[in-house]
């Protein structure tokens, strides 16, 4: 779903409650639940503060600027959801459904391992319960697990009632061994209800009452990379750039890019030319290093900047920043471009910085779009807040570190 789409799905459940609060009737939208799967009573009434207060939690979480308790660590979005392969991708998902009947739907989030569900109590985000990816939300408020493997082609199920607070109240437990492997679960197999053997017949019908419980009331939304609502999830790609038809990042050796754009790297030379400088230079445990500034073309008329560093002993070199004058970043803003595209290409949630000359710097990295003190990658964007005109673009690969240079032999 796109991030229009997803905005429009919280609009619209918001748009739904405050009709029927103006009107005087109640909210019928969402499944009414007990502990037990009993029906509540239909005098079941949400307040819009309580369901307002809910929803921008829940949009905080899963736009990176929220986190949730989860034992001992705080858990982002970024946590649950896996973006490493598309496999991983296509299990990314959320849901808005209620689990205790209060009219007030939880927040599902699963992925291709864990399966979290999130609520909102006095005005905080809490854990309601946890699960793996194998198990799924019933019509009825309850949680089967059903888990697929074994030796012996086996199926575990575990179907569980919670209270009101998600504390597990109850849980059944029954399995179907097959000894063939052949797929094919007949009274040649085993059964088991509540660790008891049983035959297949009395199986089927002890467990019919928990297998029979629909599934169909959860609407899950997918959460995929390359998403329109994804736009402001950060990935590798976003600290490539494309130059001359050649692609630019720190996962190309910086020798291969000198020699792409036509320069020679000045592995012993202080030297500096029409398009380069040194920046600073350290000797650290009897190895040699040198921080050089690329301006391409000339320093006159640059349109990219790209600082390395070169390791003169073993001739070795990394880049460490790249700056965009004239160049479109991997979503295509460049410089001279409105404020209002930026955030449409990288989204909004971030927490801009004001400088002295009435600058704004906007910061997106790979994890919760926010600078991580561990020097992770970033993309820096300045604004002019009187033009409101993009003024400058950085590409910084890891240039804390490198800073520093007394902290370089520590692997940048």
């Amino acid at each position: 779903m796109s991030k229009k789409l997803a905005a429009t799905l919280i609009i619209s459940i918001i748009a739904i409650v405050t009709v029927c609060f103006l009107v005087g009737k109640h909210i019928t939208q969402l499944p009414q639940n007990g502990v037990h799967g009993e029906t509540i009573d239909d005098d079941t009434h949400i307040t819009m503060n309580e369901l307002e207060i809910a929803l921008e939690l829940y949009g905080g979480f899963l736009h990176g600027r929220r986190t949730v308790k989860k034992g001992d660590s705080d858990v982002s979005v970024n946590d649950v959801f896996r973006f490493e392969t598309k496999n991983d991708t296509d299990y990314n998902r959320y849901a808005l459904y209620d689990m205790n009947g209060d009219g007030i739907p939880e927040l599902h989030v699963s992925s291709v391992g864990p399966y979290d569900i999130l609520t909102c109590r006095d005005g905080d985000l809490v854990i309601w319960s946890s699960f793996w990816s194998y198990s799924k939300p019933l019509n009825n408020g309850t949680v089967l697990t059903e888990h697929l493997g074994g030796a012996n082609d086996r199926t575990s199920y575990v179907y569980m009632v919670f209270d009101y607070y998600g504390k597990e109240l109850l849980s059944v437990t029954f399995e179907k061994y097959n000894s063939n492997i052949d797929g094919i679960y007949d009274e040649n197999s085993n059964f088991f209800f509540e660790d008891v053997e049983v035959s297949k017949e009395d199986w089927d019908k002890l467990t019919e009452k928990y297998l029979s419980v629909g599934i169909d009331r959860i609407q899950w939304i997918n959460f995929t990379a390359g998403d329109e609502y994804e736009q402001d999830i950060i990935t590798e790609d976003d600290f490539s750039f494309t130059y001359k038809n050649t692609v630019i990042s720190d996962k190309i050796p910086f020798s291969d890019i000198a020699e792409i754009l036509g320069f020679s790297l000045p592995f012993d030379s202080d030297d500096e030319d029409d398009n380069t400088e040194v920046r600073a230079g350290a000797t650290v445990n009897n190895q040699s290093y040198r921080w050089y500034v690329l301006h391409y073309p000339n320093i006159e008329n640059k349109e990219i900047s790209l600082d390395y560093v070169i390791n003169t002993t073993s001739q070795t070199s990394w880049l460490v920043l790249a700056g965009l004058y004239n160049v479109e970043t991997y979503r295509g803003i460049k410089v001279g471009d409105d404020e209002e595209k930026l955030l449409q290409a990288y989204g909004r949630d971030v927490q801009p910085e004001v400088n002295r000359d009435n600058e704004v710097y906007y910061h997106y990295t790979i994890k919760g779009n926010f600078i991580d003190p561990e020097d992770k990658k970033s993309i820096c964007f300045i604004v002019d807040t009187n033009t409101n005109k993009v003024v400058e673009i950085t590409i910084n690969y890891c240039s804390s570190s490198s800073l520093d240079l007394l902290e370089i032999n520590l692997g940048y």
